[in-house]
């Protein structure tokens, strides 16, 4: 709507006092003292010394504040007294003046009765009566059609017009049909109803007038409201500019004071006003030209200046010289303390700069993006029956920003260097594991190999226990140790070995998988599962014996002999094994639901060449379980 052209020349600040006192006396006129007032202060604003503007004010103060505007007004007006409002409504003419509009009277009267018996309503019935005319051009005579047709290349001309806005050094202009209605048949409209309305008599005496005084009524464009306060509302956000003040800012090159600006607010009502009488009071009789109006701004002053920050800076640099330093158990952050002080607010000499509490809320809520980790759920990775990967659930954990707050603030006040930073844990949620009772370690078993070298035999345990590895087992479910490792293939990832047979230790493929089976059993054993099937090795081989007594092994082979074990937890189990081939080690762990019962080994003892592993699973006091394991060993 509206667009910005530049000036060679700044507007003249006596010149907008004026243009606004006109203003003012136009609105004091029509009885607006409220508006009145505002533009006589946005005069004085511009030019405090304009002494007419002064002796308007005190028309309308009563008392000392008269009194006060008169002195003012006395400084550039030596003479002046304050007017009265009636002298705005109620002007005398001079006496030739009053003479000719006696005679101009008398005559009316006369022609008002020629009018009357002459037929004079009759004749003008469908045109524009006498003393009516449009932008200066009388349309006495004419019909409505003939008076918009006469009018419209005219009222074309004018709407491309513009309206040149003054504020300050810089302008702004909007074609004058953006507000106000230029429309010849609407214009001549109202030329034709003036005069149409009222009592008889007084419209006849308004004829004959019209008729000594043919420019008696002129009509012109009318500006439209909506389209005025667009106007208005456009200009403020272009011209309106926040106050900034002088504050302490940190840079490259250290501590120091960025000067204050002063903002600028646009005088939005006494504008309205000022725009509303120079469209009235512009010559519209003459050809078409260029609206000027200069419209008041108020000079808005900053809260702080750089003369009020200066003897603050000193104590601010000290205050500020080191980071405040944040840490908790996986982290560290520095923040400067400038940001989190009060700057608003200068304290008493000598003492520090108050914490900006909410500045320091806004950076603990940052701080918290980073720390915060939401607590995640155990999840299982399942291949039919088998879990691929456990995942245990992850804790959370999130910054107590409340605490942390306060300690934050007591840091910043008291000068401290650092601060730990209150963090809470989230315990996870059920997840998967939870759901299948999977909470908890029951069992486990270890055994080393460390006493027999081969990388063969190495890489059979390593395979043979992966395959028991993730094995979920369901309540009441028997694991097979035969069904679980074989088949024994080449392609399985199985190399040769050694194996007992018939006595004799012989090469076979899959060699060593009994140090697999034996694992399983001292986890099945300390996990209080029911063992329904185990059998001893023929010989006492000592890399079974490094980390548990004679009787801790299970030997197995396809076909039989077999090691099996029953779930009789009533809760699902899931075994996973770990294999270190560095440290020769092997390791299964058992988790479920605790059963809660405890496995007590009764034992070695030996009978008739027999060593026997006792077993008893207690829940406190109670026996829940009681069994033994004979091994025979032929050496």
């Amino acid at each position: 709507m509206i667009e910005q052209v530049f000036l060679s020349e700044p507007v003249d600040p006596y010149e907008q006092a004026i243009a606004l006192t006109r203003s003012a006396l136009a609105a004091l006129r029509r009885g607006d003292r409220l508006a009145g007032e505002r533009l006589l202060r946005a005069a004085l604003r511009l030019d405090p010394s304009l002494g007419i503007a002064w002796l308007w004010l005190g028309a309308l103060k009563q008392g000392a504040r008269r009194s006060m505007c008169l002195r003012w007004a006395r400084l550039t007006i030596p003479d002046a007294e304050i007017p009265t409002l009636g002298r705005l409504r109620r002007q005398r003419k001079p006496a030739r003046q009053r003479a000719l509009r006696s005679l101009r009277l008398t005559a009316g009267g006369l022609i008002a009765a020629l009018l009357v018996l002459g037929g004079f309503e009759l004749r003008y019935s469908d045109r524009i009566y006498p003393g009516v005319a449009a932008l200066g051009r009388p349309l006495a005579g004419q019909t409505p059609e003939q008076a918009g047709a006469a009018l419209e290349m005219l009222l074309a001309a004018w709407a491309e017009m513009p309206l040149v806005v003054r504020v300050g050094e810089a302008s702004w202009s909007a074609p004058l049909g953006s507000l106000a209605r230029f429309d010849a048949g609407a214009l001549a409209g109202d030329a034709y109803n003036v005069g149409r309305s009222g009592p008889l008599v007084g419209r006849i005496a308004g004829h004959a007038q019209g008729i000594l005084n043919p420019g008696r009524v002129t009509i012109i464009p009318v500006l439209e409201e909506a389209q005025v306060e667009k106007l208005i509302d456009d200009l403020a956000a272009i011209v309106d500019r926040e106050a900034r003040p002088a504050r302490f800012v940190l840079d490259d090159t250290g501590l120091r004071i960025l000067p204050e600006e002063h903002g600028l607010a646009l005088d939005t009502i006494a504008a309205r006003e000022m725009l509303y009488t120079t469209w009235e009071r512009h010559h519209w009789s003459g050809d078409p030209a260029p609206l000027s109006v200069v419209l008041p701004v108020h000079r808005l002053a900053p809260e702080l200046t750089q003369a009020e920050l200066a003897p603050f800076l000193g104590q601010l640099r000290y205050q500020t010289a080191q980071s405040l330093e944040l840490s908790w158990e996986a982290g560290r952050y520095e923040l400067d303390r400038l940001p989190l002080l009060d700057l608003a607010t200068l304290p008493e000499p000598g003492r520090p700069f108050r914490a900006d509490r909410d500045a320091v809320a806004a950076a603990l809520h940052m701080l918290a993006s980073e720390i915060d980790r939401p607590a995640q759920p155990s999840r299982l990775v399942r291949e039919g029956n088998n879990v691929r990967e456990f995942i245990p659930g992850i804790p959370g954990r999130r910054l107590n920003v409340p605490a942390a707050l306060e300690l934050v603030m007591e840091a910043l006040e008291r000068g401290h260097r650092a601060v730990t930073l209150p963090i809470d844990r989230i315990e996870a949620p059920p997840g998967e594991a939870e759901a299948l009772g999977l909470v908890a370690v029951i069992g486990e078993g270890r055994s080393q190999f460390v006493g027999y070298s081969s990388p063969n035999r190495d890489q059979n345990v390593l395979v043979g226990g992966s395959r028991f590895d993730g094995l979920l087992i369901p309540p009441g479910g028997v694991i097979s140790a035969d069904e679980t490792i074989g088949p024994i293939t080449w392609e399985q990832g199985y190399r040769w070995g050694d194996m007992i047979v018939g006595g004799q230790l012989v090469p076979a493929l899959g060699g060593g998988i009994c140090q697999v089976s034996t694992t399983f059993f001292r986890a099945a054993f300390w996990s209080g599962l029911e063992i329904l099937e185990r059998h001893n090795h023929q010989w006492r081989l000592p890399w079974y014996e490094v980390d548990a007594p004679p009787g801790m092994d299970a030997t197995i082979a396809l076909g039989g002999p077999d090691l099996k074990v029953r779930n009789n937890t009533g809760h699902y189990l899931l075994i996973k094994v770990t294999t270190d081939l560095e440290q020769k080690t092997q390791r299964f762990t058992i988790y479920g639901t605790p059963p809660g019962w405890r496995v007590e080994m009764l034992g070695p003892s030996y009978r008739d060449g027999a060593v026997v592993i006792g077993r008893r699973v207690l829940s406190g006091e109670q026996i829940i379980l009681e069994d033994s394991f004979t091994s025979y060993y032929s050496q």
